[in-house]
């Protein structure tokens, strides 16, 4: 299984049990973003221009691109969470993050060649 995987999968747990919403939130946030690094890893090597993970990502795989880049746009609230700015997530959106997350992983596994897709 990719090492970014098992990052993914070891964020998302300390996520479930973390009682502050902030660190919550960039847990999730930060497992997903494994999550992209272990797709991303998998495709062919960027050409041309600078691209993030999460365009990667989804350009690695089309079926997680709307995922992928619902994450990207969520950057700069889990920057603010980081910051431990007050306001940057509510307890509510910290627990969607995490269900994010858990869909956004689970996706990445589902696929038939996908970094941590059983051999056939």
């Amino acid at each position: 299984m990719s090492q970014h995987l098992l990052a993914a999968d070891r964020l998302l747990a300390e996520a479930r049990a973390e009682e502050d919403r902030l660190q919550r939130y960039v847990l999730a946030h930060t497992a997903a973003l494994y999550a992209a690094t272990a797709v991303a890893a998998a495709g062919p090597p960027p050409e041309g221009e600078h691209a993030t993970v999460w365009q990667l990502a989804a350009a690695t795989r089309p079926d997680l691109a709307d995922q992928a880049l619902g994450f990207a746009q969520t950057g700069a609230q889990r920057s603010a969470a980081e910051a431990r700015l007050p306001n940057a997530a509510s307890s509510a959106e910290a627990d969607d993050m995490v269900r994010a997350a858990e869909t956004f992983l689970a996706a990445v596994r589902g696929a038939p060649g996908s970094p941590a897709a059983p051999a056939s």
